[in-house]
C-alpha cells in the first residue's frame, strides 16, 4: 500500500492520468484544488495494489456522472452515503474503490477517504 503524502506525489500522478486522459476527465487545476482540500483536512489518501487484494474481497466504483467541466465540489458525503448503502444492499463491506475512468483520480479519492478505504492502483481504460 502507498500513502501519498505531498502535493508532489499526487501532482505525479494527475500529469500521468491528465496524458493518458487525452483530454477527458477533471482539469488538472481542478483536481490539485480538490486534492489539495483533501491534504489540509489530513485526510489519508492511499494506493493498495491489485496483488494485496484477495479474490474474495469487494471493490466498487465511486464518483459523480456528468460534466466534468464544473467538478469542484467535495462530493465525499453523498458518494459515503451511497457506498454505505450499497454495502448495507449487497451485506458486503467494500475493501477499497476502483476509478472507473481515467482523470477522474480527485473525486474517487474523495468518496476513498470519505469511507476510510484504499483506492486500487490501476487503469481499466489505459
Amino acid at each position: 500500500m502507498k500513502t501519498l503524502l505531498n502535493q508532489e506525489l499526487i501532482d505525479r500522478m494527475l500529469v500521468g492520468s491528465s496524458v493518458y486522459a487525452t483530454g477527458g476527465g477533471l482539469e488538472y487545476t481542478v483536481q490539485r484544488k480538490l486534492f489539495g482540500a483533501l491534504l489540509k483536512q489530513n485526510r489519508k489518501l492511499t494506493l493498495v495494489s491489485i496483488d494485496e487484494l484477495h479474490d474474495e474481497d469487494y471493490v466498487c466504483t465511486a464518483y459523480g456522472v456528468g460534466s466534468a467541466g464544473n467538478t469542484d465540489i467535495d462530493l465525499s458525503v453523498p458518494l459515503k452515503r451511497a457506498l454505505q448503502t450499497l454495502e448495507a444492499h449487497t451485506k458486503k463491506k467494500f475493501k477499497a474503490i476502483f476509478a472507473g475512468e481515467t482523470n477522474i483520480d480527485a473525486l474517487v479519492f474523495q468518496a476513498a477517504a470519505s469511507m476510510d478505504l484504499p483506492v486500487v492502483d490501476a487503469d481499466c481504460t489505459g
